[in-house]
């Protein structure tokens, strides 16, 4: 077996979402679909990371967040620059304890970022993920109702009682006192079983997994990927394999250039032989093939003038990827 390189790459253009109103029909970003399908059953997989669940069980998730008020509607904060911690979770939760209770009595599974609740009350609700909704006007992205009436209603009598509870709770006049974002609602989202996951048959055929996003290293873990957070030194020998390395939400274009680079003089030096990038788009991929002789002088004389080619030894990201052709990704690296 040899070593195979695919890897998630920055996208040139916005991917997190349809250009028409399909988007609306959505139940998360495209890489959170890419991690676990249409249905996004991200409850289910995450309470079973901290226990095994029966794999017919419904899970929804509730996630603590700040809806910011502006003068005519509410606007989902990114929930993942809150930083909640472990003592202002429980402080939160034992206030509403009762109420959360009455609704939804099943087994639970608290962590300090989300609430896990197994419940088959909430399972026909079409949610849509905090990384779909944040930083936009909340009311289209609300849970509502597909086959039993009057559920989504119920969830926001519930939302509405937590967040009085939550307006003035100690928790969060000291975190407003500190400049902090206080925590003044949950959202609910990722409702469904184990049996519903349906991840994208490349993360499937993948042996290893390089990725920062939670969702994604829980997945692999899941079927069973190594699974890391972060990318590998490609100058150094690696393991036989399929590779998945994910720079689809990089922190930095530096990182990312730093790693462009790296990638180059691997394949330059043969140390990298089966490299495939990948880009998404409105939930399609897009994979070119990338090689030694793609890096030879009429190749970078055809993006650079002469003069530069001379100082220059390979092209930047943005160059290359506006030069090489792109191809739907139609067959498995595995299949390849």
């Amino acid at each position: 077996m040899s070593t195979h390189l695919s890897i998630l790459c920055p996208s040139l253009v916005s991917s997190l979402e349809n250009p028409d109103d399909s988007i609306f029909e959505q139940k998360g970003s495209w890489q959170e679909i890419f991690c676990l399908g249409n249905d996004l059953p991200c409850a289910a997989l995450w309470a079973n990371a901290k226990t095994p669940i029966e794999s017919t069980s419904t899970w929804s998730c509730l996630e603590l967040v700040h809806l910011h008020a502006t003068r005519d509607h509410l606007v989902l904060i990114d929930p993942r620059i809150l930083e909640v911690d472990a003592a202002e979770e429980l402080a939160l939760r034992l206030s509403v304890q009762d109420i959360l209770q009455e609704f939804l009595p099943g087994p639970s599974i608290f962590t300090k970022n989300r609430w896990l609740i197994s419940s088959e009350l909430l399972k026909s609700i079409k949610t849509s993920s905090p990384a779909l909704a944040a930083g936009r006007n909340i009311d289209i992205w609300m849970p509502r109702d597909t086959t039993q009436a009057g559920l989504a209603k119920k969830w926001r009598q519930l939302q509405n009682e937590i967040q009085m509870v939550w307006h003035d709770h100690p928790v969060n006049l000291q975190r407003q006192d500190l400049g902090q974002l206080p925590i003044n609602s949950l959202w609910l989202y990722g409702i469904g079983t184990l049996e519903d996951i349906q991840p994208h048959p490349m993360i499937e055929s993948m042996t290893h997994v390089y990725s920062p996003n939670e969702l994604i290293q829980t997945a692999a873990m899941y079927l069973q990927k190594t699974s890391t957070p972060t990318p590998p030194n490609l100058l150094l020998p690696m393991p036989d394999g399929h590779h998945l390395i994910d720079f689809y939400q990089q922190t930095s274009a530096q990182e990312w250039q730093v790693f462009w680079e790296q990638l180059v003089i691997g394949i330059q030096q043969e140390k990298l032989t089966q490299v495939q990038l990948l880009q998404c788009k409105n939930g399609n991929f897009y994979s070119t093939h990338i090689h030694k002789k793609l890096f030879n002088t009429s190749f970078i004389q055809r993006i650079f003038s002469p003069k530069k080619s001379q100082q220059t030894q390979y092209p930047t990201w943005t160059e290359f990827s506006q030069q090489a052709i792109w191809h739907p990704y139609k067959t498995a690296p595995n299949e390849q």
